[in-house]
C-alpha cells in the first residue's frame, strides 16, 4: 500500500479545481464566497465528498485522512499546494487550515447541518 504523502492533497482538492470540474460544477460555485463557512461546507459536500467517496478505494480513503491531517499540521506546504490549484472562486481561500478541517469533518466525521 502506498504511503500517505502531503502532496496527495492535490488529489483531494482536484474536485474544486477548474481544470477538473465540469462547466456546470464550476458555474454552480463561482459566485459563492469561499471564505464563508456555510459556503465552504456546501462546496465540500457538493463536490469533494461525492468525488472522494466514489473515486477512492478503502486504502486511498484511509490515506486521504492522513494526508488531510498532514496538511493541517504543515500549513506552509499546504499553502504551496493550494497555490498550484486553479479554483473557480473570485477570491483565494484565506484560512486554509480551517478549510481542511471542514473537509476532514465532512469526509470522516459526517459533518453537521448548516
Amino acid at each position: 500500500m502506498a504511503k500517505a504523502n502531503i502532496n496527495m492533497l492535490s488529489s483531494i482538492l482536484k474536485y474544486i479545481d477548474i481544470n477538473y470540474m465540469t462547466d456546470e460544477e464550476s458555474n454552480s460555485v463561482y459566485a459563492l464566497d469561499i471564505n464563508d463557512e456555510k459556503n465552504q461546507k456546501y462546496i465540500i459536500r457538493r463536490l469533494i465528498v461525492p468525488g472522494v467517496e466514489s473515486d477512492y478505494s478503502e486504502g486511498a480513503f484511509k490515506r486521504a485522512k492522513e494526508v488531510i491531517v498532514m496538511g493541517i499540521e504543515n500549513i506552509e506546504t499546504t499553502t504551496k499546494i493550494f497555490h498550484q490549484m486553479s479554483f473557480p472562486f473570485e477570491s483565494d481561500i484565506v484560512d486554509k487550515k480551517a478549510f481542511l478541517e471542514i473537509i476532514y469533518q465532512e469526509l470522516f466525521e459526517g459533518g453537521d447541518d448548516y
